[in-house]
């Protein structure tokens, strides 16, 4: 619980901090990893790299995919238009 508090409390540091891309692809990735159930592996440091590769105006819409529950991040494909970055390999 206190690590999903914590996930939680680092996403809102970067909603209100300056927002580079790979502040948006790091929450992104972290909840996606959290939400995925991956099943083993779990390679947050690929989903960043990844998300990188995004445009710029994709990479914004995935904070979409990371506010609230897991069920914008199941939603996350209908609201970026394509696959989102995944962390499970």
């Amino acid at each position: 619980m206190r690590k999903l508090l914590f996930s939680s409390l680092l996403v809102v540091v970067f909603l209100f901090s300056c927002t580079s891309e790979t502040d948006y692809c790091r929450a992104f990735c972290q909840k996606a990893g959290e939400c995925a159930n991956c099943g083993g592996v779990v390679d947050i440091d690929g989903c960043i790299d990844d998300c990188k590769n995004l445009d710029d105006e994709t990479q914004e819409k995935l904070v979409d995919c990371y506010k609230g529950e897991c069920e914008n991040y199941f939603m996350c494909a209908d609201i970026i238009g394509q696959n989102p970055p995944s962390p499970c390999k």
